[in-house]
């Protein structure tokens, strides 16, 4: 079980620190000093001129979040040094009408500059206007780019990524057209690709091409690969001997196929080999369940005979039945100490008395001392040898002393793995234990993959693919859920024990039941400080017995499981718990040291490093 613990931890910490890394990445991206703004509208209107120039008017409507202090876009050229020319910028504050921007490099408001940012096949526009957070404003780019077309002997091709790479925020309504001037066209084929759904209509009869996209998503790109008669630029000077139709088809066909190809990789296999994968474990669980006879539980009973063993053999019981559940809270050891400590009073192996608001605990029998073990440091450590107090006990937890601290938790580990390891050997199917820990790291595992695609890759199919994974693996999960670790004989004892705990924590009144003799709590108390219930067993003793009745049972000696200001689980119990803190906290500080149709792909258009931004 200790192993299984470890692994717990250090799986726990590995999932830990792959998300914190995820989100401090993300918040990475996201904490830089650019104003916050979205992209609400889009408009790209392409008129293609005789020359085989490219003439674009491109409008872009802002909603900021932050004041800045303007508008930036970035063109990509068809090729190095090509030339360019700006018409004109103009923006609109809301009210729906344009002003021109006037060009200048004096950085003024309502003013832009261009430079080709040490780049040979770009060109920059930085336009300064001064916003306002919660405004919107639209701007307005009129630029012609030459080189944008080649005349081929049988067609002319314009291959442009009219929406390039370089937009950082998802851009919405988009709607893009190719005019090219005239009408009833002979020839006008158009392929697009994005990696988002689209409408596209081509009509030869109006001579354009539209596109329309609901939601781009940020740094994601606009392809159009258009074929149309070469009388449409016939003053082109880019001119080809070969033919282009019937290769662009082949190239079309191909992106098509091998989109085709991704994305089944992408939205399909990964999810069929997790779903197929899921199945398999759901089939292997419910065999493995018969194989390895893995039994279920019963219905616990009440269980009046106080269990004839050691308090900490009861708790590694209920510790193999905790680390079922990945998330099962651990056996509280230093209560199962506490009430070892109060077992071997009653055994008149120590003990325990009440002094002056403190508490006096002597070694009697010699034996439990053995060097480096838990009873060796309480007694040769923090007392003399032959007792130690709860007093000084709490001078050292205000010491905080992370060494000392560290020293005792590990005892008291060492303490409760002599319980745990018999039980593990003898009571315990190996085989049942491993699955359920197993299954519970392939659940969190799932959750964990599942959760990262989906934030990657946000759509209702995958939603759906992921949901049905998720409780496909829920199933698994549920087979198990009745299923106990113990083999046959590990299973009745913990019937008894647990049915023995039970019965403390039903019954109402102990004086009517069969728990009416009071000699019987001195055997039965340790048991329900160990099981850490000893608050609620105690609260119902008072009420089934009378003052009387408890002082004639108990005497002076004992009764000090009875004082309501410093009661001994509480005392002990709380120290201890201090000590694992300060341990604990030790072990953190030191760790921080330590087709016609459209397709998403690409033909090998220009333009991939376009795009809008603001600063």
């Amino acid at each position: 079980m200790n192993n299984i613990k470890k692994f717990q931890k250090i799986f726990f910490e590995i999932c830990f620190s792959i998300f914190a890394v995820f989100l401090l990445s993300f918040g990475i991206i996201r904490a830089d000093d650019d104003p916050s703004y979205s992209i609400n509208k889009l408009n790209i209107n392409c008129k293609i001129e005789k020359d085989g120039s490219l003439q674009l008017t491109r409008t872009v409507t802002y909603k900021f979040s932050d004041d800045a202090h303007g508008l930036t876009y970035q063109q990509e050229l068809p090729k190095d040094n090509s030339k360019y020319s700006i018409q004109k910028v103009e923006i609109a504050n809301g009210n729906g009408h344009f002003q021109n921007v006037t060009k200048s490099n004096s950085h003024k408001n309502n003013t832009y500059s261009v430079s080709d940012n040490d780049l040979p096949d770009v060109f920059l526009i930085k336009t300064y206007h001064k916003v306002k957070s919660d405004q919107q404003v639209t701007i307005r780019y009129v630029f012609t780019m030459v080189d944008a077309i080649t005349n081929y002997r049988d067609a002319a091709r314009l291959n442009y990524k009219v929406i390039g790479f370089d937009t950082d925020v998802p851009q919405k309504n988009v709607n893009i057209t190719f005019d090219f001037g005239k009408k009833n066209l002979k020839l006008l084929k158009a392929w697009v690709h994005a990696d988002v759904n689209l409408q596209k209509q081509v009509s030869a009869h109006n001579g354009t091409v539209n596109i329309k996209v609901k939601k781009l998503p940020a740094n994601d790109d606009v392809e159009a690969d258009i074929l149309f008669p070469t009388s449409i630029t016939s003053q082109n000077p880019n001119v080809s001997k070969r033919k282009i139709i019937q290769s662009t088809i082949n190239l079309e066909k191909k992106i098509i196929r091998d989109n085709q190809i991704r994305l089944f990789k992408k939205y399909l296999l990964i999810p069929l080999i997790i779903i197929l994968y899921a199945v398999i474990r759901l089939i292997i669980g419910i065999v493995k369940i018969k194989k390895y006879n893995i039994l279920s539980m019963p219905e616990i009973p009440h269980n009046f005979e106080i269990p004839n063993i050691s308090v900490g053999t009861a708790d590694a019981f209920f510790a193999q039945m905790d680390s079922k559940s990945f998330w099962g809270k651990s056996v509280d050891k230093n209560h199962a100490f506490t009430g070892q400590l109060l077992q071997l009073h009653n055994q008149k192996k120590i003990s325990i008395k009440h002094e002056q608001n403190d508490y006096v605990i002597s070694i009697i029998n010699n034996e439990l001392v053995k060097e480096g073990n838990i009873f060796d440091i309480l007694f040769n450590t923090v007392g003399d040898g032959k007792q130690f107090t709860i007093g000084k006990l709490k001078e050292l937890v205000e010491e905080n002393d992370k060494d000392f601290a560290k020293k005792i938790t590990n005892a008291l580990t060492t303490w409760f793995d002599d319980y745990t390891q018999p039980v593990e050997k003898e009571d315990v199917n190996a085989k049942a234990n491993f699955l359920f820990i197993n299954n519970y790291f392939y659940l969190i595992g799932t959750f964990i993959i599942l959760g990262i695609w989906w934030f990657f890759n946000q759509s209702w199919s995958i939603f759906s693919l992921a949901l049905i994974t998720f409780i496909i693996a829920l199933l698994t999960l549920n087979i198990y859920r009745n299923k106990v670790p113990f083999n046959s004989n590990g299973l009745t004892e913990y019937l008894k024990i647990a049915g023995f705990k039970k019965m403390l924590l039903e019954i109402g009144n102990f004086k009517e039941s069969k728990f009416n003799d009071l000699i019987l709590w001195k055997d039965i108390l340790p048991f329900a400080v160990g099981f850490n219930i000893s608050k609620e067993v105690l609260k119902k003793l008072k009420q089934s017995f009378t003052e009387a009745e408890l002082l004639q049972t108990f005497n002076a000696d004992d009764y000090f499981y009875f004082y309501d200001d410093n009661y001994f689980d509480d005392e002990f119990s709380s120290d201890f718990d201090s000590f694992s803190s300060t341990a604990s906290n030790s072990d953190n500080s030191s760790s921080s040291d330590d087709n016609d149709s459209f397709s998403s792909g690409d033909s090998g258009g220009f333009g991939g490093d376009s795009g809008d931004g603001a600063f």
